[in-house]
């Protein structure tokens, strides 16, 4: 039989992707290479046939992704076993396929007609090996379903005399009864007799997740499209699983999921809690004993998130409440958007209002109050704009045509800024836009927008620079002390991919305080309009009143002693406020220096303690005091570690893009240079973006993802990087 008929038997009826495996020069099995089946299948006979003469490998099983891993193992027809030097007549069943590898040396495997599930297989795989131990009858032990194995038609290169690999065929074929009658299954029972312990609700099993885009993106599908719904639930399941969810999490999260393909059958729970457990058993990621679930959930972007915190649990305790919480109070019985979106909006108000009259006063100089946030989700029921408009209900309310001209609206070129912003020196103003990720995509695109990135720079840090002009009545303008509150608010992932490392590091951008946070969970409820009161209708909103009151007392308090036009007023801390703000940025930094991505979050740590001294001296304006305390100080800290969390969280996705986008581009100089290039080229083109280790792992998930192969020469030790066949023809 020619390899071509046996992996046509291997395969029969199924469909998946299957591996193609060869060694590399250290005679280590790494060069993987895939192809999907039964679409590709004369690509992949080529592709034998170009290597036949060495050793040449592939699994039994197909796979999901381009992957040999058991997480990923979707269907396979045979039973297997290594049998090595077992004598094939002590079978307790007749192989349907005997595949002698060398002298005396087979693979054997059996036929089984009424499953291609790769867990059922494998379990009968084990029990093969269980049944014949290997210290007594030299089968070998290895039963994974992906584990490699020699393909007849190709050589055995391990001895003096290679050994062309050759497969004898017996034709017998068996149910899975019939072969776990002599061979019961060793793993499949244990598997699917697990009961279903207590489940938590939906919100609780979100909460009990560590985020990741990858998840996020995965959650937030509304209809399966074109993705194979089997498939689609086991990458559900494996990155539930990655992610720290138990079983009975991720059952209640599959049970409303697009992709669950139990949902309009029989007995469809039942049916989903065996995929759950099968799931579970193929899964490389061991499940841990959870904790017990609470009933308030929140869910933080990061496990670097849960694990920083910067006050003391007394601390903590003797917090008075602020503007910020009766801000949240409110806006919370208007919508269910998460309670960070509202904190964002009442630190914008505060801003806008009061970095009018004040500013901090660190050694370094004034230091305006404005603040900085990006507000990021992913879907409409993130209630981004909800909260927005919440927000920018107060500052219409606060403002007006003479004194408070705030709102500068959200569509503004750099010409425009500055010549609105030199009209109105010493006053605050505020600019908010949607949609984000658009407007920095102008920056870099638009010719209008030249320059924009680094006025933004100097306007955050409270200057306009004056002009000087050849034409118009007035051809000359001093530069001004401005203070420009930025809210805008984007699609987390769509910012992520765009993004670089170093807009992140420097620029503009680290100037930010970045908000995300997942969608409320969705339920029969939260899909219903709520009528509005009708009393508040007619009477108006008293609470909102009350607060917009207080705003405008504390407000004129500032204003009886700092003039409108006037240059702002020193707002200086008490020594104990002081002291705690540098511990705290010492703790700050401490925490970047431990991040994975220190280089990226360092310099967006530092910003953050400016804007945290920037906070606690609005909070004391707002309570009309000359000096900043130490409770406005400890209040501001309070929001620091969701703020340093989600900051980390964006900095990871950002890298994550940058080190997708830097494979890419990896594969387009390969490309360029006709699909092979020495190693030494390759290097000095990336090593200005890329330390010497980082270029090492891109090169690394290439191979393993089967798109690049290296090699050395022997003659001249030269080192090569190859693009496999299959990226050569997308490229020609």
């Amino acid at each position: 039989m020619s390899y071509q008929e046996y992996l046509q038997t291997l395969w029969k009826g199924l469909e998946g992707r299957a591996v193609i495996g060869r060694l590399d020069s250290k005679g280590e099995l790494s060069i993987h290479r895939f192809f999907q089946w039964p679409e590709q299948q004369d690509e992949l006979f080529a592709h034998v046939e170009r290597f036949k003469d060495e050793d040449v490998y592939t699994t039994d099983s197909l796979y999901r992704a381009n992957r040999a891993s058991k997480s990923v193992a979707k269907c396979a027809n045979y039973v297997m076993s290594d049998a090595d030097t077992f004598d094939i007549m002590d079978a307790l069943v007749e192989p349907s396929m005997i595949v002698h590898t060398s002298e005396g040396k087979t693979h054997l495997h059996w036929r089984i007609t009424d499953t291609t599930d790769p867990a059922a297989i494998e379990a009968l795989s084990h029990s093969v090996s269980d049944t014949h131990p290997k210290d007594t009858t030299g089968l070998d032990n290895g039963w994974a379903i992906n584990k490699m194995l020699r393909i007849p038609g190709t050589r055995n290169n391990k001895y003096a005399d290679p050994f062309t690999v050759w497969v004898e065929y017996t034709g017998a074929e068996y149910t899975e009864d019939e072969f776990s009658h002599s061979y019961p299954p060793v793993e499949r029972a244990d598997v699917l007799d697990q009961e279903m312990g207590t489940l938590p609700t939906k919100g609780e099993a979100l909460g009990s997740l560590k985020a990741s885009p990858q998840l996020l993106d995965i959650l937030n599908k509304t209809s399966p499209g074109n993705v194979d719904r089997s498939d689609g639930l086991h990458l559900l399941f494996n990155e539930l699983f990655r992610h720290g969810a138990s079983n009975e999490a991720a059952f209640v999260i599959a049970s409303t999921h697009p992709f669950n393909k139990f949902a309009d059958k029989s007995n469809p729970e039942a049916k989903l809690w065996e995929d759950v457990l099968r799931a579970r058993a193929k899964s490389e990621v061991v499940l841990e004993a959870a904790p017990e679930v609470a009933v308030e959930v929140t869910v933080e972007p990061t496990k670097k998130a849960k694990e920083v915190d910067f006050l003391t649990a007394e601390e903590k305790e003797g917090m008075a409440p602020t503007f910020i919480d009766d801000y949240v109070a409110w806006a919370t019985s208007k919508t269910d958007a998460a309670e960070e979106y509202h904190v964002a909006s009442a630190c914008m108000i505060l801003s806008t209002v009061f970095s009018d009259f004040g500013h901090a006063v660190p050694k370094f100089g004034r230091l305006p109050l404005n603040l900085w946030f990006m507000v990021l989700g992913e879907t409409t029921r993130s209630r981004k704009s909800t909260t927005r408009a919440l927000g920018l209900q107060f500052i219409k309310a606060l403002g007006d045509e003479d004194c408070y001209l705030y709102d500068l609206g959200s569509d503004a070129t750099p010409e425009a800024l500055d010549n609105e912003l030199l009209k109105r020196p010493h006053r605050s103003a505020l600019l908010h836009r949607d949609e984000a990720q658009g407007w920095i995509q102008e920056m870099d695109k638009k010719a209008y927008m030249a320059g924009a990135k680094q006025k933004m720079t100097e306007l955050y840090d409270g200057h306009v620079s004056g002009k000087l002009r050849a034409t118009g009545d007035q051809n000359r303008r001093a530069s001004v002390d401005i203070s420009l509150t930025l809210f805008m608010m984007g699609i987390a992932s769509q910012m992520a991919d765009y993004l670089t490392q170093e807009d992140f590091r420097s620029g503009f951008l680290t100037r930010f305080v970045y908000i995300q946070a997942t969608p409320p969970p969705r339920t029969r409820e939260s899909d219903w309009l709520e009528q509005a009161d009708i009393t508040e209708v007619k009477m108006g909103d008293a609470v909102f009143t009350a607060m917009v009151s207080k705003l405008e007392a504390a407000r004129e308090h500032w204003a009886d002693f700092c003039p409108v036009d006037a240059p702002t007023t020193a707002v200086p801390c008490t020594r104990e406020a002081w002291l705690r703000l540098n511990l705290f940025i010492t703790d700050v930094l401490d925490a970047a220096e431990g991040h994975d991505r220190h280089a990226i979050v360092e310099a967006a740590a530092d910003r953050l303690t400016k804007s945290i001294l920037k906070l606690a001296t609005l909070l004391a304006m707002y309570d009309c005091c000359d000096e900043v305390q130490i409770a406005h100080m400890l209040s501001a800290i309070n929001y620091a570690s969701s703020w340093f969390g989600h900051m980390v969280n964006m900095a990871n996705r950002i890298a994550e893009s940058t080190w997708a986008r830097s494979q890419g581009k990896v594969i387009e100089f390969l490309t360029e240079h006709g699909g092979t290039s020495k190693w030494e080229p390759v290097y000095r083109k990336f090593r200005a973006d890329l330390r010497s280790d980082e270029f090492l792992r891109i090169i690394q998930a290439l191979q393993e993802a089967g798109l690049v192969h290296t090699y050395s020469e022997e003659k001249t030790k030269q080192r090569w990087i190859e693009l496999l066949d299959m990226e050569k023809e997308l490229a020609a």
